[in-house]
């Protein structure tokens, strides 16, 4: 049904993504679908924050990203399954955005944080911008208040 989908994983926050793969793998059984897990680094290259940090420290920021993503990979997903990891740095939802285009994603499922400080009826801001931008299907994984199940939501 799906072939290309797209799983950003929060690499501050792992345990929010452990439900939006294992949705993700049941999709990735299917003969041919290809599964991309993508983090984004904090915007290191905007101008204000790049002045603020030297090149060096930059790109050891994005290695060290690149291998939490693969030591999450490592742990998450059956040896059967391969996915194509990628970081970027930046804005979380614009790379997400951008990254669902380039590789031509048709599902993209995700998991909200529902922090605190946000009014409970609302997604986070970034699940919020992904949902109302992305030109693929997107399922947001939200933790009810009571800390049980999840409920999704889904566009496209």
């Amino acid at each position: 049904m799906f072939s290309k989908i797209l799983l950003p994983i929060d690499l501050e926050s792992t345990e929010f993504s452990d439900r939006a793969l294992e949705l993700a793998l049941k999709g990735a059984h299917q003969s041919g679908t290809q599964l991309h897990l993508l983090a984004v680094t904090p915007g290191h290259s905007t101008p204000v924050v790049a002045a603020c940090f030297q090149q060096a420290a930059v790109r050891k920021a994005t290695r060290d990203a690149e291998k939490q993503l693969e030591t999450y990979a490592l742990q998450h997903l059956p040896k059967h399954i391969e996915a194509t990891l990628t970081v970027l740095d930046g804005d979380p939802a614009e790379q997400v955005l951008s990254h669902a285009r380039n590789i031509d994603a048709d599902l993209m499922i995700l998991a909200a944080h529902n922090r605190a400080w946000m009014d409970e009826g609302l997604l986070g801001s970034t699940s919020s911008r992904l949902v109302e931008r992305a030109r693929c299907s997107v399922v947001v994984l939200r933790r009810e208040q009571s800390g049980g199940a999840m409920a999704t939501a889904l566009s496209g």
